[in-house]
C-alpha cells in the first residue's frame, strides 16, 4: 500500500467530472440507504465545491505559491456559474450563502481577489438575515437550527466575524448577540423554569427522537446545539462587542452546560431529555459520542473559550479536566471525519494545547491523527471514506465536503504541518 500523500488526493478532486462520477456511486452501491448516500451538494460548505475551494487555497499556502490557487479559482468559478443557474438556497453557514462568502473570502487571498463577489455575497446576506431575524422575533419556541452552528446563526455569526473592519457586518453581529442573550434566557414548561433553547417535541429532527423525547430535549452540542452560541457569545465579549446583558447570558450558558454533565463520568452527551433538567435528583449518567459535532470534544471547547471571555480559571478548569478524562477513551468514533470522527478530535485537542499549553493535549492530538491516516486506502477514489452508521451497519461514501468528507480530513492533517492556525475552521466554530 503506497503512503499516504496529501497532494496526490488533492490532484484527484480537481477532476469535477471524476469527483460527479464517483459521488454518484454512492447511489448505486447503496440504493435502498435513503439520503444519506447522496453525498455531491455543488453549493454547500459540507458537501461541496466551496469545501474544495478552501482546500486547494491552503494548500496554496501551506506551499508557498505552487500553482494550487488555480484549482481553487476553477471551484469558485464552477460556484459562481451555479449561483447563477440555480440561486442559493439559504443563509447558513454549511448549505448557503454564507459557506460560499466563506470560501470566497479565503480564496480571496486577503482581498488580491474577487472583491466584487464578495461584496454581492456579503449584501446578499445581509437581506437574509434581515428575513432570519425578523422571523425570530414572532417565536417564542425554536428549531435547532434557528440558532446552531450548521444551518443557524452560530455559524453565519462566525463567518461575519471574519469581516474586519466593517459597521454592516458589525451591526449584524450584535442583532445575533442579542437574540443569543434572550436564547439563554429562561421560560415556563411543565411548571418549571427551563432554557429558551430547549427544543420541543414538535421540532425534533426524526420520527425516533419524537418517540423517545416526549416533551423535548436540551441540546448541548457545538453542531447543533446551545454551545455554538456559546462560543460566539464568548469570542464577541473577548473581542469587545457587546450588548446588554452579554457577560450574564455566557455565565448562564455555562452553568446550565455543567448542569448537563453526566453524573457518573466526565462527559456530555448530545441531545438531553429535558426531564433531567426538570428534575434534578435524576441520575445523569447517558451514552455519549467522542465528536466535534456532539459529545464532550465540542462542548468542553465552548466552554474553555467561555472561560477566555470570563477569565474564570474555574470553569477553564472544568473543560480541561474533561479533555483529560478522554485521552485514551474516545467512544463511538468509526469514522475519518471532521464532524464525528477521527479529524475533528484530532483538530480539537491541537487546539486545547494551544490554548493551554498542555503536553498531553498535543500528545494525544498526534496519536488521533494517526489514527485518522489509518483510514486511508489507495483504493478509496478520494483516499477516504465518509463512513455512516444506518440500520445496523456502516456505509462507507465518497464524500469531498468538510463535514463528513476528505476535504475536512486533509484540512486537519495539513494543519499539522502548519505553524500558524488555518482560516478554514472558522467554519467549525474552532478559531480565535
Amino acid at each position: 500500500m503506497r503512503d499516504l500523500n496529501i497532494r496526490d488526493i488533492a490532484l484527484r478532486l480537481a477532476d469535477i467530472s471524476y469527483i460527479e462520477t464517483e459521488s454518484k456511486k454512492n447511489e448505486i452501491e447503496y440504493q435502498n440507504a435513503g439520503p444519506i448516500v447522496q453525498t455531491l451538494f455543488p453549493l454547500t460548505l459540507s458537501h461541496g465545491y466551496p469545501a474544495l475551494s478552501i482546500l486547494f487555497t491552503n494548500l496554496e499556502i501551506t506551499d508557498k505559491n505552487n500553482g494550487w490557487i488555480e484549482y481553487s479559482h476553477k471551484y469558485i468559478q464552477q460556484m459562481v456559474t451555479l449561483i447563477r443557474e440555480e440561486g442559493i438556497y439559504g443563509s447558513s453557514l454549511f448549505s448557503g450563502t454564507a459557506g460560499i462568502a466563506l470560501a470566497v473570502r479565503i480564496a480571496s487571498m486577503e482581498g488580491a481577489y474577487y472583491s466584487k463577489l464578495q461584496k454581492s455575497l456579503d449584501t446578499f446576506l445581509y437581506q437574509q438575515l434581515d428575513e432570519v431575524l425578523l422571523n425570530l422575533k414572532n417565536k417564542t419556541n425554536y428549531h435547532m437550527f434557528d440558532y446552531d452552528a450548521i444551518e443557524g446563526l452560530a455559524g453565519i455569526a462566525n463567518y461575519l466575524f471574519t469581516i474586519n473592519n466593517d459597521v454592516m457586518s458589525e451591526e449584524y453581529l450584535k442583532r445575533i448577540l442579542t437574540y443569543f442573550v434572550s436564547l439563554s434566557d429562561y421560560k415556563e414548561f411543565l411548571g418549571c423554569n427551563i432554557p429558551k433553547w430547549h427544543i420541543q417535541n414538535e421540532f425534533l429532527f426524526s420520527d425516533s427522537e419524537k418517540n423517545s423525547y416526549r416533551n423535548g430535549i436540551l441540546n448541548v452540542g457545538l453542531s447543533h446545539g446551545i454551545s455554538g452560541p456559546l462560543v460566539i457569545l464568548s469570542k464577541a465579549y473577548k473581542r469587545g462587542i457587546t450588548v446588554d446583558g452579554h457577560r450574564d447570558a455566557i455565565k448562564r450558558i455555562t452553568e446550565d452546560l455543567i448542569k448537563l454533565k453526566n453524573h457518573n463520568d466526565n462527559n456530555w452527551a448530545g441531545m438531553i431529555d429535558v426531564e433531567y433538567y426538570i428534575n434534578s435528583n435524576a441520575l445523569l449518567d447517558l451514552p455519549t459520542r467522542s465528536a466535534w459535532c456532539y459529545g464532550t470534544p465540542g462542548t468542553a471547547f465552548s466552554l474553555l473559550t467561555a472561560a477566555e471571555a470570563l477569565n474564570d480559571n474555574e470553569l477553564a478548569e472544568i473543560a480541561k479536566k474533561a479533555m483529560k478524562d478522554l485521552i485514551g477513551n474516545e467512544q463511538q468514533v468509526f469514522s475519518p471525519s471532521f464532524c464525528h470522527g477521527y479529524a475533528g478530535i484530532a483538530y480539537l485537542y491541537k487546539r486545547f494545547f494551544e490554548k493551554t499549553n498542555i503536553k498531553e493535549f498535543y500528545e494525544e492530538s498526534i496519536r488521533l491523527k494517526e489514527k485518522t491516516k489509518e483510514f486511508f486506502s489507495e483504493k478509496n477514489p478520494f483516499g477516504f471514506y465518509d463512513i455512516e452508521a444506518k440500520d445496523n451497519s456502516l456505509l462507507k461514501l465518497n464524500s469531498i465536503g468538510l463535514l463528513q468528507g476528505v476535504s475536512g480530513v486533509l484540512l486537519t492533517l495539513l494543519a499539522f504541518e502548519e505553524e500558524s492556525l488555518p482560516i478554514w475552521d472558522t467554519a467549525f466554530l474552532l478559531d480565535d
